[in-house]
């Protein structure tokens, strides 16, 4: 699956219905926000630990476990905490993920 890089969240995000496809831990319900704390700019997700892989056109990582947050119809979204492994180049044309 491709995931976007979102260099501004802390945690990954996955649509709902994968929670059940995905051998994850027990969730905990989280209130997510974002700049924005306000109640109405919150989305109730559930957070769960799950194994990932990460791969590029040249390397794969280990698996490694990260957590979570599911939500009804989410975007795909690989948060920073995902790439705590992972050495990032970042210019202004592109980004390259280098796996440790």
């Amino acid at each position: 699956m491709q995931m976007i890089l979102d260099t501004g969240a802390v945690i990954s995000m996955l649509p709902m219905a994968w929670y059940y496809e995905l051998e994850a831990s027990e969730p905990v319900e989280y209130a997510l926000y974002g700049v924005n704390r306000d109640k109405e700019c919150s989305l109730d997700t559930l957070v769960a630990q799950v194994t990932m892989v990460l791969e590029d056109y040249e390397n794969r990582s280990c698996e490694f476990d990260t957590f979570v947050a599911f939500y009804e119809d989410a975007p795909l979204l690989l948060g920073m905490m995902a790439l705590s492994r992972c050495d990032i180049e970042i210019n202004n044309e592109f980004a390259i993920l280098k796996l440790e």
